[in-house]
């Protein structure tokens, strides 16, 4: 069995997030999503228009986040793994 790479997330005990935080969040699960709607729309889980859809929502979400004045100057979001080709 491979070895998987483990990640660590500092948990809060807080409402009170960052906008950093949100966008880190947000770019992850788009990065997730993208790994999994394409065989999701081939089981026949999801249309291919949905996954499109889905998919956009995040992207606007997150450019909303980086547009956002409270964001740092260059900020850029990251994954724990490289995202893939877009399926959307």
């Amino acid at each position: 069995m491979p070895e998987t790479a483990q990640v660590t997330y500092q948990v809060i005990d807080s409402p009170k997030r960052e906008i950093t935080e949100a966008a880190n969040e947000v770019y992850r699960e788009l990065c997730v999503r993208r790994r999994i709607y394409g065989r999701w729309v081939q089981d026949g889980k999801m249309t291919r228009q949905e996954a499109i859809d889905r998919g956009q929502r995040l992207e606007a979400a997150l450019e909303y986040l980086l547009s956002h004045p409270d964001m740092p100057e260059g900020f850029q979001p990251q994954d724990e793994k490289p995202v893939v080709a877009s399926p959307f």
